[in-house]
């Protein structure tokens, strides 16, 4: 659990970055942490993907502790993103055709490969 929570603290401080640049508008910081995750994935050659998500797949449904810990995990991810799409609605630099939660559903499924 330990290595979980060490990811999903870099995790935090990625979105942390992007999501409070006050430089940016929030599809500014939206599309530049996708191309950020996208080019650590290329990076990579595309032999790492995201753990949180891989876990959820594996263990979330035989331990219990693990499920837990990574169901707060993404209810803290999709919590963020979510939020950064509502301010981006409230501002116009976002579609505001679809509820936000909704968006941070597409995004998070496009993200984890689902």
């Amino acid at each position: 659990m330990s290595v979980l929570q060490l990811y999903s603290e870099k995790q935090q401080q990625r979105r942390k970055k992007w999501f409070s640049a006050p430089d940016l508008d929030e599809y500014e910081m939206l599309t530049g942490y996708l191309d950020e995750l996208v080019s650590d994935f290329t990076r990579t050659g595309a032999k790492r993907g995201c753990l949180i998500g891989k876990l959820s797949l594996e263990l979330a449904n035989t331990s219990e502790a693990f499920g837990s810990l990574l169901s707060t995990m993404l209810g803290n991810w999709h919590t963020s993103v979510e939020q950064v799409i509502e301010r981006g609605q409230h501002a116009g630099t976002v579609r505001d055709d679809l509820p936000a939660g909704q968006l941070a559903d597409t995004l998070l499924a496009t993200i984890q490969g689902a």
